[in-house]
């Protein structure tokens, strides 16, 4: 039993810790970079075919490019466990239709 409670201790401790990292860098926080514009005027003179990132911060939403590769998912939309696989939204409660 002592190992379950140590688990589930681990477990409580391991989210708090990424909800902290998560406040830190929430997309809203920042503004997109000189680099995030120049990509945006690449797509708008229509000299850019798509734009991968593996950012999940959303600067290039912000900048205005549309032609986004999401390769990691945007931090704004959900968080999947990797225990449970329960997919929540990053306020930590059940996305729409989920669990």
């Amino acid at each position: 039993m002592t190992t379950q409670k140590n688990g589930i201790k681990s477990l409580v401790l391991t989210v708090f810790l990424l909800y902290c990292c998560i406040q830190e860098i929430y997309p809203g926080q920042f503004a997109p970079s000189k680099s995030h514009r120049f990509i945006h005027h690449l797509e708008r003179d229509g000299r850019l075919l798509r734009n991968y990132t593996q950012n999940i911060d959303t600067l290039e939403q912000a900048a205005g490019i549309s032609q986004v590769v999401q390769c990691h998912g945007m931090l704004c939309q959900s968080i999947k466990c990797s225990i449970c696989e329960v997919l929540r939204g990053t306020s930590g409660w059940p996305l729409p239709g989920e669990p």
